[in-house]
């Protein structure tokens, strides 16, 4: 029995192997170094394809080693390498940037909400497109060094600027610059990195001050770290240049939640010290009352009324109506 188990786990442990082996990608809790040269919106698939193919274009084969395009909660990211070491992805950083000015270095350590979309290979009879459905493999075009490459210039995405070396190049506009510095907020967003994303975003507001993305992008890593107050400003700001936007106003609605409910809970911390040093305190209990009504804690506020009953009759009255009635938030 026990060398049947054993031979049970070790054939185990070697199909595991193999599987690690085959696929680097299958673990999620492997970090490692990887550069970001992209970030494209769920309905944009087709510009992040040709900024893939730009960037298999135009980067020597060593390169462009596990350059793929990955499938987030909100974006498409284009994506090249593997690197153990901060220093070798910086052997690689500079071809890039000379490509994509605002590619920059960040590790990767959870593949478990993200999807392999594209992957670049050197084998031409392994496809380099991996589509989300297998129907879709006939009308996609494989994109390997072996094959040969069409004469035609690869279509380039509005906000990838071409490279130094051609005599076309342009200088991106404003708005292609703070598109790309967003791309980068909203990596370090979607990993919670909310203090790095501010970081980033303090100094696009440095160059424009009234750009409405970047006041909603600060309210919003502000707000995830936990600053509503200093989110509200950013969004109240932001609504003014731009008043017909929804999502601003969504964002201004959920700082001034917040902001209630921090100040719901700072004030409860006050109320029981109170109760603390006084646990009859009349102001204290009836305080306390109308908060946990206000934060839908009713059966607790019932709880204090009853206690103000044996109190003050007049106070136990007041919390009453608040208990009946809720909070009177004004027009709706």
């Amino acid at each position: 029995m026990k060398g049947k188990r054993f031979t049970y786990v070790f054939a185990v442990a070697i199909s595991l192997c193999c599987i690690l082996t085959v696929n680097p990608f299958a673990v999620a809790s492997v970090q490692f170094y990887t550069i970001q040269a992209g970030t494209y919106s769920l309905n944009t698939l087709k510009s992040a394809k040709e900024h893939f193919a730009f960037l298999s274009e135009q980067l020597k084969e060593q390169e462009k080693e596990y350059l793929r395009i990955e499938k987030g909660n909100k974006y498409y990211i284009i994506r090249l390498g593997q690197f153990q070491t901060i220093n070798n992805a910086r052997n690689i950083i500079q071809a890039v940037t000379s490509l994509v000015p605002d590619a920059f270095i960040l590790k990767e350590t959870d593949f478990e909400n993200s999807e392999i979309v594209l992957m670049y290979s050197r084998d031409e009879k392994q496809p380099a497109f991996l589509p989300m459905e297998p129907s879709a493999i006939k009308e996609e075009k494989i994109i390997s060094s072996a094959a040969p490459v069409p004469a035609i210039e690869p279509a380039i995405p509005e906000n990838v600027p071409i490279s130094q070396s051609s005599p076309e190049r342009q200088e991106p506009t404003k708005q292609e610059m703070v598109n790309m510095l967003i791309d980068r907020v909203a990596a370090f967003y979607d990993n919670e990195e909310y203090e790095k994303a501010a970081e980033i975003v303090r100094e696009g507001l440095k160059k424009w001050p009234d750009d409405p993305d970047l006041l909603a992008w600060y309210g919003a890593t502000l707000l995830d770290s936990g600053f509503p107050d200093k989110a509200y400003e950013q969004y109240r700001k932001a609504t003014e240049l731009l008043p017909e936007e929804p999502d601003l106003h969504a964002g201004l609605g959920h700082s001034l939640l917040d902001m209630h409910v921090d100040k719901a809970m700072k004030s409860i911390t006050s109320f029981k010290r109170a109760l603390e040093i006084d646990p009859n305190n009349v102001s204290a209990l009836e305080g306390l009352g109308i908060v946990y009504v206000s934060i839908e804690k009713k059966e607790l506020a019932k709880k204090i009324h009853d206690r103000l009953e044996q109190l003050d009759q007049d106070a136990a009255a007041r919390l009453q109506e608040f208990i009946t009635w809720g909070i009177d938030w004004g027009k709706e």
